[in-house]
């Protein structure tokens, strides 16, 4: 480890055992109530407040950190000391910094140590501020950590261990849960997302309320999925198909522009399409008999292997709809 680092861990030692002292002193003066102890208990916290200061000024001083792969990295001295940390636990992993030296992307994507060493090794990633991505995909994962405040993008799909999400931050705008066999739920989502996939999870019967910033929504291959959720007014594409139990849809938002909910065998019939619809996929429904009426934004419909498709007076609203717009793909 670099000088700096080394300073800035003498540092830290220096501030834990002047709060030490601070908590025994404290707990004497209240027994005793002296001027001695009050008087060092002063002295404690001016002492206190300056070691902090000279930790935290350390703790910004750019050293060089190089990966288990010979990458050299310019970070701040208090984030590789959490660096150096992951790599003793589990070997090989990539980063991306900013112009700061904070570290912007941790990628420990198919990394196979074992369950309860990669738990051990990211237990302080939420110290990692300005982290902006975390993927940590096909690992053995039971837990993920605490995430810090700054993050935008999680990636944590197919991890066969992993049972529950932490809570997430504010400030996250992408989240791909999917593929995940013991995640059977999810939790309350940040009013920042944008991008939502949670497919393939085998265990997941429902879906929280969705965020009014949500544009893409992936919920398909899920056994248990029965109901969606009020679909937000910013949506713009859902893929729901393949849900064996999803029988009906919820009223689809003027926003969407894409919609696949094929192969659902218990789907019924469609809601009222919004008129900026471009795609529609509703094919292999065995229980799909009628389709609503469709706007002229449509480019592409695949309506095939449905009841629908041999329907007369519903192919001949699909011939008129070919006639009206050559251009569109129409399949049936």
């Amino acid at each position: 480890m670099s000088q700096s680092c080394s300073q800035l861990t003498t540092k830290l030692k220096h501030l834990q055992t002047l709060q030490g002292e601070f908590q025994l002193v404290l707990a004497s003066y209240l027994q005793t109530g002296t001027d001695a102890d009050k008087a060092k208990l002063e002295q404690l916290k001016q002492a206190i407040e300056i070691a902090k200061n000279e930790y935290e000024r350390a703790g910004l001083v750019k050293v060089e950190w190089v990966n288990a792969y010979r990458t050299k990295h310019q970070i701040i001295a208090k984030q590789v000391i959490i660096l150096e940390y992951i790599k003793k636990q589990i070997g090989g992993f990539q980063i991306n910094s900013n112009q700061y030296g904070e570290v912007e992307l941790l990628n420990i994507n198919n990394n196979g140590s074992a369950t309860p060493t990669i738990n051990e090794a990211l237990k302080f990633t939420n110290k990692l501020n300005g982290l902006k991505r975390f993927f940590c995909s096909n690992t053995q994962l039971s837990q993920l950590p605490k995430l810090p405040d700054s993050l935008q993008e999680l990636f944590c799909h197919i991890n066969p261990q992993l049972s529950e999400l932490p809570k997430l931050p504010d400030s996250l705008q992408a989240l791909n849960c999917s593929s995940n066999p013991q995640l059977s739920e999810l939790p309350e989502l940040p009013d920042s997302l944008q991008a939502l996939n949670c497919s393939s999870n085998p265990q997941l019967s429902k879906l929280p309320e969705l965020p009014n910033s949500l544009l893409g929504l992936y919920c398909h291959n899920n056994p248990l999925l029965s109901k969606l959720p009020k679909l937000p007014n910013s949506l713009q594409g859902l893929n729901c198909s393949n849900n064996p139990l999803l029988s009906k849809l919820p009223k689809l938002p003027n926003s969407l522009r894409g919609l696949n909910c094929s192969d659902n065998p218990q789907l019924t019939e469609l809601p009222e399409l919004p008129d900026g619809l471009q795609g529609l996929n509703c094919s292999n429904n065995p229980q799909l008999s009628e389709l609503p009426k469709l706007p002229d934004s449509i480019t592409y419909i695949d309506i095939r292997n449905t009841p629908a498709a041999q329907d007369p007076k519903v192919i001949a609203k699909l011939e008129e709809f070919k006639t009206k717009h050559p251009t569109a793909g129409v399949l049936y």
